[in-house]
């Protein structure tokens, strides 16, 4: 991401160029990401929820030429002079998303970033998203690799990008990495709760509790105070359904009042980066007809949270509600890890069922130009039915490589002439690069 965002400010090509989104949920990090690059750059910076009254002062022109004049009173910016332009949480500004278009259509060799939690809000209600005229990013929570960087692992992420089959993790590397995964798996990847890790704070589950309850303040906030309740309870039903698809009657009862008002809250949940929406892939599009999507929370912590009260899991010995448990995080976890791999919004992510057995293929994804199996098990071993599902794909689309995540050892596998690459969890961000390393005799 700080590359992605570095390469748009340096990026001299075109004379108008397009206005940077930065989005991504709360406290994710974005401004300290984007503070932390600016720095070496000559920027003005506004924050509109800590200058509330230039935010009403933006909501009340009427003309871009009037903004102009605006930031040359408060701000002494002036466009076409070689300052970026950064405004930060943008949405307080409900009116600012009108004038976004103009950043690049009249301004000359003006870069601009305009970050906030709920960019969306700029948009809607008569103002179009400016198509062609932005570049859009979200940041996402710390990856496992951000993880170990955190908490000083840098040995265990050279390990990681220098492994391949023809440099295979030891049995010692193997074990090494259990552990960091395992803390990951409980803590999330939000960066105060990293951090307090980090420090040694074993009471993670009153930060995260804590972080929830900010999120469901800024829901009231922004939409009405029902939604404030039908919020966390959505938040805690979507992490006990992981794994499954799941239809609104299983969210909230139709019986129920706010079930109407269930479709509003839960495309604003996505929209604000805080709910992944999976959508079903078949054979045949029209046979998809009925069938539920998947959601997952954005961070693997809060699944954590919600249906294993926060506590740690184990690799080994767990009870059969340990495997429940365990299984749904590792899915999670693979699922986000996906998402954080892709910069810009992922919209070419799907589960696949094939519909006269419903079995199902965990999540169906682009890797260097070719779409991918994906499936996900707890288990450490690979019988071949664990296989069949990805198989029946793979025949369906006329191709001949799928991904394996399991608890076992990294090692390839042939069957009905496909070629499956079986690897742990914690070795996820690694796969683009593994696939097309591989020479044709490996595979």
């Amino acid at each position: 991401m700080e590359k992605a965002i570095r390469d748009y400010i340096l990026d001299n090509s075109e004379e108008h160029s397009n206005c940077l989104l930065l989005g991504g949920a709360r406290q994710v990090g974005k401004t300290t990401l984007v503070e932390q690059i600016t720095k070496e750059f000559n920027a003005v910076t506004i924050n509109l929820y800590e200058r509330p009254t230039l935010a009403r002062s933006i909501d009340a022109v009427e003309s871009f030429d009037a903004l102009e004049r605006l930031f040359k009173r408060e701000l002494n910016f002036e466009p076409s002079q070689g300052v970026l332009l950064v405004i930060d949480e943008a949405q307080e500004a409900r009116r600012l998303g009108q004038w976004i278009r103009f950043f690049k259509e009249k301004w000359r060799r003006q870069k601009v970033i305009v970050l906030g939690s709920i960019l969306t809000n700029l948009f809607g209600e008569g103002v179009s998203y400016p198509v062609g005229r932005v570049e859009e990013l979200v940041l996402r929570p710390f990856t496992f690799k951000e993880f170990l960087l955190a908490d000083g692992r840098e040995g265990l992420i050279e390990i990681m990008e220098a492994w391949d089959f023809q440099h295979p993790l030891s049995e010692e590397d193997h074990r090494a990495y259990i552990g960091p995964y395992l803390d990951y798996l409980r803590t999330g990847g939000m960066p105060e709760i990293v951090i307090a890790h980090g420090k040694g704070h074993e009471n993670i589950s009153t930060l995260i509790d804590r972080l929830i309850g900010q999120y469901a303040i800024d829901i009231e906030r922004h939409m009405e105070e029902i939604y404030r309740t039908m919020f966390v309870s959505s938040l805690k039903r979507i992490a006990e359904t992981t794994c499954h698809s799941l239809k609104r009657s299983q969210i909230i009862s139709t019986d129920s009042a706010s079930y109407r008002k269930l479709p509003r809250l839960l495309e604003v949940m996505e929209k604000w980066h805080l709910v992944h929406r999976i959508s079903v892939q078949t054979k045949h599009p029209e046979s998809a007809s009925g069938i539920a999507s998947k959601r997952y929370l954005f961070d693997v912590g809060l699944t954590n949270f919600f249906i294993n009260h926060g506590t740690a899991v184990e690799w080994v010995e767990r009870t059969e509600s340990g495997n429940t448990v365990f299984a749904k995080l590792i899915e999670n976890f693979i699922c986000n890890e996906i998402m954080a791999s892709h910069p810009a919004p992922m919209t070419n992510f799907n589960y696949y069922r094939d519909t006269r057995n419903s079995r199902e293929v965990d999540f169906i994804i682009p890797i260097n130009n070719t779409t991918v199996p994906v499936e996900v098990k707890s288990g450490a071993r690979v019988s071949r039915n664990t296989l069949l599902p990805m198989i029946s794909f793979l025949e369906y689309k006329g191709a001949d490589k799928g991904v394996l995540i399991y608890s076992g050892e990294a090692k390839q596998l042939r069957l009905k002439g496909k070629k499956i690459t079986a690897i742990p969890p914690f070795m996820i961000s690694e796969i683009g690069r593994l696939l097309s390393s591989l020479h044709p005799s490996q595979m």
